[in-house]
């Protein structure tokens, strides 16, 4: 009997080959063994890497235990690429051994196979027992872009890791497959479909159009239709469309396009921005108009790659560059080509579900307005932004029934000092403020009202250590103003003597160029996507939430 042996496959998009060395590299076929077999219905052209023996990195320290102890290393790769029709059209499949996927053209690989096919196999007409998966990926792009991998000791469900639908994009799953005789006792997907599978030459033909047949598979959406609400764009002729058209529209200053940090930003020590192709000007804010009236005769020959190589620079206090990004990578941009939306945020292009984001929109607009007076933000006078820390300041000085709180931390035993809020109202409103709409500094802001207020709810001794910041900061209140009804005003208002708290609301205000624009129109996709998570969270512990738009007033 012919042993089992561990396949990991690739489907390349039919539409980008068009032959077999179009699936490799442009130097692989010099730097191989090429052959081919034809099966039937199938042709197949191999192509084995011509190895080369080599010492190892570390053969030096080896060395010096003494002589006869000399090795080297060989590097062992191939790639069986197989066609046949389907449908009427040539498909290929690649079956990848060693480090055979560096072998492949990076542009033709179908980068959701690995993944569909994976879902398809292990939840395959239903699945019946959900309790099939051992190890999953995922990428959350919030505050910071992270990729997490969870792994379990035995099968699980999938609900079990965590993974919230709403925020992160699934990139990998290994499990177990509803058919085992098929697929064998477990299967993996992200780019590429890994199984163990008995056979030889012959049966890579038959089992290449299986794997296309359960790639094109829908059952995944029985549990899993959330994953096709975003989707980063991997197709290279959508992705050369897509740079096109948003170079397009940073020339013409479409509404659709923004800068923003792809970071977040210490705005109190912040002197201003720069971009290297005009290092004679600072600017207070990041504006598309700015940089492209620096471009000047640069705008007509800009294309994408171009703008990759432009970087903005970040000035500190002292006047000297702490940081730099690329232009693309702090461009915030929505476009709709063929009727689909597509984001580029943080130096990725998304596709967008339309009904998810015609839902998202729906729910950040459907976001109470806040009641809480704040007033705009004025430009200083060298036109720079006014900092976040004073732009407090004066939000508490302009209204007896406010309170300021900014860097007021409480902390709880055994965990970081919590931030309580930026300005606290008689009302029992937590307002808390940040400056810009770039996806980090308002998934830090979520996060910061999101944790204060569960701390507050659910900790006494939260409640103890804050009611300490807040008594300190009505008695400097009651000092500068010399009215000492200041005193125990907050604190009786959020009667922070009772055993059990009181309600609170959560404000989220924030500094922007609003320009009439409603929360939906102006944020980051990203950024409604946690708004709505975070929103949702806070009221499944009865905290009510509202936004506050302040605009940026010239005055």
């Amino acid at each position: 009997m012919v042993a089992q042996r561990s396949l990991t496959a690739y489907q390349l998009r039919w539409r980008a080959v068009r032959g077999f060395d179009e699936a490799v590299r442009e130097e692989v076929p010099a730097r191989c063994d090429v052959r081919d077999r034809s099966f039937a219905d199938y042709e197949m052209r191999l192509y084995l890497h011509k190895s080369r023996r080599a010492s190892p990195p570390w053969q030096d320290l080896i060395a010096e235990f003494g002589e006869g102890l000399e090795r080297e290393t060989e590097s062992n790769r191939a790639v069986i690429l197989v066609r046949f029709k389907y449908y009427g059209a040539w498909r290929y499949v690649a079956f990848a051994f060693g480090h055979g996927r560096h072998m492949l053209e990076p542009a033709v690989i179908d980068r959701r196979f690995g993944l569909l096919a994976a879902l398809n196999a292990m939840y395959e007409d239903g699945g019946g027992d959900r309790t099939r998966v051992r190890h999953v990926d995922a990428k959350t792009v919030a505050q910071t872009t992270m990729r997490t991998s969870w792994q379990a000791s035995s099968n699980v469900e999938f609900e079990q890791f965590g993974v919230d639908v709403d925020r992160d994009l699934l990139r990998a799953v290994t499990g177990e497959p509803a058919n085992r005789d098929k697929w064998g006792s477990r299967v993996g997907g992200g780019e590429s479909f890994t199984w163990r599978v008995r056979g030889g030459l012959a049966a890579l033909g038959p089992l290449a159009k299986d794997l296309v047949r359960l790639g094109r598979k829908k059952d995944y959406r029985q549990g899993f239709d959330w994953i096709d609400h975003i989707v980063v764009v991997n197709d290279s002729a959508v992705l050369a469309r897509l740079r096109k058209r948003v170079v397009e529209d940073v020339l013409t200053g479409a509404e659709s396009v923004d800068l923003a940090p792809p970071e977040k930003v210490d705005w109190d020590n912040l002197a201003g921005f720069r971009y290297s192709i005009a290092q004679e000007a600072a600017h207070g804010e990041l504006r598309v108009r700015d940089y492209v009236r620096h471009l000047g005769d640069r705008a007509k020959d800009l294309d994408f790659e171009g703008m990759e190589g432009h970087r903005i620079e970040v000035l500190g206090s002292d006047g000297d560059v702490s940081y730099e990004w690329p232009v693309t990578l702090a461009l915030v941009v929505q476009v709709e080509i063929d009727g689909q939306t597509y984001l580029l945020e943080e130096g990725d292009f998304y596709r967008v579900e339309t009904d998810f984001l015609t839902s998202l929109n729906s729910f950040v607009d459907g976001v109470a307005e806040s009641d809480v007076v704040l007033p705009p933000s004025p430009l200083e006078a060298d036109g720079r932004e006014q900092s976040e820390g004073d732009y407090n300041k004066s939000a508490a000085r302009a209204s007896a029934q406010h309170l300021l709180l900014d860097k007021k931390m409480a902390r709880i035993s055994g965990a970081t000092p919590i931030e309580i809020c930026d300005v606290l109202t008689s009302n029992r409103q937590f307002v808390h403020v940040k400056r810009h709409l770039g996806s980090s500094g308002l998934s830090h802001l979520f996060a910061q009202g999101l944790i204060s207020a569960n701390s507050y709810l659910t900790s006494r001794e939260f409640r103890a250590r804050a009611r300490v910041r807040i008594e300190e900061a009505e008695a400097a209140r009651a000092d500068t103003e010399n009215d000492l009804s200041f005193k125990g005003r907050f604190v009786k208002a959020l009667n922070l003597g009772a055993r059990e708290p009181c309600s609170i609301e959560v404000v989220y205000a924030v500094i922007a160029r609003w320009n009439d624009r409603t929360p939906a129109e102006a944020l980051p996709f990203f950024s409604k996507v946690n708004l709505r998570r975070t929103i949702s969270q806070l009221s499944l512990v009865g905290c009510k939430a509202s936004f506050n738009r302040i605009e940026v007033t010239n005055d």
